[in-house]
């Protein structure tokens, strides 16, 4: 019976260190993967998007939905900006770290295309003059858009640091000419600046080659559009007077999710950080039953050896000698229970290591951390009984078995 006993303690010890390296590896995850540097400044801006239809008018037979679009985005910009408390305001077709990316082809003056379907394909975003400087993304080379570059001026473009070394590895980006329609005759757009590389997909993917055209010179269809703002003081606080500006161009226009860039970021780790917090809860109620198990089995094996510790303590045996006795059987036990969940960790670690970041399944810390918990746990556990064992009365304990 003892040995079955001794078998359950390695058991319980073995779940609860699965459970525990499982919990601690998604923190450790989620603790680098909150480190990363998403390439902007999330503090003090706000976003709101507005998922218009493209032709803005109630007349549908407007031919010119294009500049109309473009003409509801310049008001709705200069509307925000007049706002009390915002600092900069711009608009950007495909968000940061949001649910969307947009891909678009693209062509290199003098290059022939890769393939037959011709093309390069790279991220695309069609933003307005002062994002960059609401998002806090700063101009490595060259110029970001002004308000000069308009339609009818010279088409410009301005490419991040990925796309500068994938394409032109070995010469300088600026003055280069790429397109998106006809690689034979344009129209082309001349690259005007190189900014820093940002993480618009995932804090954990590495930043991909990305176009900014200005929207007053190219702006692709059927794109969603979101406005953001830097603020002097709490972003959340123009909630509400954003709104009303939008409305004030357009009462029909929809608002859609009103939320802090600091927001994004953390939704774009939702998932991670859902999968790490079921992990801990599942943790702590296996910690919790472990011990609770261990000190049952212990105070059972002590209750039931009542007899041969009074023997022992006749025979000269000291009540820190019965002390230790019962302890240290406890912590081998706790020990080759980790070592089992320690090792059924290595052979399940394939189904966690594609949601880890920064880290491996062997992260020497988090085993560490949870062989010495575990063990502390089962000691804590053990205490209680294997004290009451030592304090036994060995005329007593004789009598009585």
């Amino acid at each position: 019976m003892k040995r079955f006993l001794s078998a359950v303690i390695v058991l319980e010890t073995a779940l609860s260190v699965i459970l525990l390296v499982g919990a601690g590896l998604m923190i450790r995850s989620v603790m680098h993967m909150m480190g990363v540097q998403p390439g902007f400044h999330a503090d003090h801006v706000l976003t709101a998007q507005i998922p218009s239809p493209w032709v803005t008018s109630t007349d549908r037979t407007d031919p010119e939905p294009t500049a109309r679009k473009m003409q509801l985005f310049q008001e709705i910009i200069r509307q925000v900006q007049a706002i009390p408390g915002v600092s900069a305001a711009g608009i950007v077709t495909v968000l940061p770290l949001g649910p969307l990316q947009v891909e678009t082809r693209i062509y290199i003056e003098s290059r022939p295309a890769p393939d037959a379907d011709g093309g390069l394909r790279v991220q695309y975003r069609a933003i307005s003059p002062d994002y960059f400087r609401v998002m806090g993304i700063p101009v490595m080379r060259g110029r970001a858009f002004t308000e000069d570059d308009r339609k009818g001026k010279l088409a410009v473009a301005v490419v991040n640091e990925s796309m500068a070394r994938h394409f032109w590895p070995r010469e300088d980006p600026l003055g280069k000419r790429i397109t998106l329609e006809n690689p034979h005759v344009g129209p082309w757009m001349t690259v005007v600046g190189v900014v820093r590389d940002v993480r618009y997909d995932r804090l954990t993917s590495a930043p991909d080659p990305e176009l900014y055209t200005n929207y007053q010179q190219k702006l692709m269809e059927s794109q969603a559009t979101t406005v953001v703002l830097r603020t002097v003081g709490s972003p959340l606080s123009l909630v509400s007077p954003v709104r009303a500006a939008i409305h004030q161009v357009d009462p029909n226009q929809p608002v859609a999710a009103v939320k802090t860039m600091e927001q994004v970021v953390m939704d774009s780790c939702a998932r991670p950080r859902l999968y790490a917090t079921l992990l801990v809860i599942f943790a702590i109620i296996a910690a919790g039953l472990a011990a609770a198990g261990i000190f049952a089995v212990v105070s059972w094996i002590v209750n039931q050896s009542t007899h041969d510790i009074g023997i022992r303590m006749a025979l000269g045996a000291t009540s820190s000698n019965v002390l230790q006795a019962v302890m240290s059987r406890t912590v081998l036990e706790a020990l080759c229970g980790a070592s089992l969940g320690l090792a059924t960790s290595a052979a399940l670690s394939r189904f966690v290591e594609s949601q880890l970041y920064g880290i491996t399944t062997t992260d020497p810390l988090t085993l560490a951390v949870v062989t010495l918990l575990l063990t502390g746990s089962a000691l804590f556990a053990a205490y209680i009984p294997a004290r009451r064992a030592s304090k036994v009365d060995p005329i007593v304990a004789l009598r009585h078995g």
